[in-house]
């Protein structure tokens, strides 16, 4: 476990661990996070130490109110979601006030894709707490989420007029702005977010998206270095850089970017997918066809790593394979899919595969 130099959170929390009593260090941690946000690497280190303490409260039987809380929360953490929600909805069906119960609510129904569950639990917040800054920011991120661009701005810029030292609040006013094509606006937001919180990733990672918009794609690559430099665990930038390195023919450096961003996140279809392009282009078919075939398990409903992995294969001598795969990709992909056509054409001049079962088939059976 890391503590952080001689904080008196971080001697609190140690103490308590040190005595197991895992409980007691929830909540000094808690707060040495919130202190330490403009750390990155610190905070992380005290992130790790916070699943051996989720995990035990996770196992609580509790006896009031509170304790149902925490152990929601727990469960949150540690990724039980309907458990978290379990306790959540009792929680507030004893108590329908109950701010922190609704607030995480949303959180997790958020984590569930359940937007609309997680507005519904903003706005009784709002109800209840007008002035409430982050339910405002909240709510503001989930209409961002739904498309409904004008509740989200006004959300968003009333958390701002109660707390206009929000970094998060700004950044999210540069995502709202860039969802509707102002990107100059954007970046002045995003770099205000920065003036306030310098090591905010995710206002980084979103002045990478407007350099890469402006065609700026040396300055992108470098706002994704330097997330990188922060926080080398943050999958996107790893992957955003990737992409940059592909779009400037550095195909080594691509690979090497994909490459870690699966190893931070091994169901990452899109990096499997951007990695079998690379293996491709360098002439290694067969990695290439292993990635994009990852890809297809991880999604199977994307066109592209269809159509990609029918290329390699048609490379690969492998023609009926080829011909099943760009058929299944016609078969998922919209009826607007650019690259239809172009597979239909092909499609014209391949020979049309036996079935699975015809004995005469040689390539089937060896496959």
């Amino acid at each position: 476990l890391a503590v952080v130099w001689d904080h008196e959170l971080a001697v609190e929390a140690g103490r308590a661990l040190c005595n197991t009593r895992r409980r007691e260090a929830l909540e000094p941690l808690d707060q040495a996070l919130e202190r330490l946000r403009s750390q990155p690497a610190t905070t992380r280190a005290i992130q790790n130490s916070m699943p051996w303490i989720w995990a035990t409260l996770e196992q609580d039987e509790p006896d009031d109110d509170d304790g149902l809380l925490r152990r929601a929360k727990a469960r949150y953490h540690q990724g039980n979601l309907d458990g978290a929600l379990s306790d959540l909805d009792r929680l507030i069906d004893r108590d329908p006030t109950n701010l922190d119960a609704l607030l995480t609510r949303s959180e997790v129904r958020e984590e569930q894709r359940d937007l609309q569950g997680a507005l519904d639990d903003l706005n009784r917040i709002v109800e209840l707490a007008p002035q409430l800054p982050p339910a405002l920011m909240q709510r503001g991120q989930i209409y961002h989420a739904m498309g409904n661009v004008d509740h989200a701005l006004a959300d968003v810029q009333r958390a701002l007029e109660l707390n206009p030292r929000s970094a998060e609040a700004w950044h999210t006013l540069g995502l709202v702005h860039q969802t509707l094509g102002d990107i100059e606006k954007a970046m002045d937001y995003y770099q205000t977010s920065i003036e306030i919180e310098p090591s905010s990733v995710d206002a980084l990672l979103a002045i990478g998206t407007v350099h890469e918009a402006r065609g700026e794609l040396h300055k992108a690559r470098a706002s994704y270095t330097e997330v990188i430099h922060i926080d080398p665990e943050v999958v996107e930038a790893w992957y955003n850089r990737g992409r940059i390195h592909f779009e400037l023919e550095d195909l080594d450096g691509a690979r090497r970017d994909f490459s870690r961003s699966i190893e931070l996140n091994p169901r990452f279809a899109e990096a499997y997918l951007n990695r079998g392009s690379v293996m491709g282009l360098m002439r290694e078919p067969k990695q290439a066809e292993d990635d994009f075939s990852q890809a297809i398990k991880l999604d199977p409903t994307n066109p592209v790593a269809w159509m990609n992995r029918g290329g390699v294969r048609s490379l690969l001598g492998e023609i009926h394979a080829a011909v099943r795969d760009y058929e299944k990709a016609l078969q998922v992909a919209p009826e607007d899919w650019e690259d239809r056509p172009r597979i239909r054409q092909l499609l014209t001049f391949l020979p049309k595969p036996p079935k699975p079962d015809d004995p005469q088939d040689p390539e089937e059976k060896q496959r």
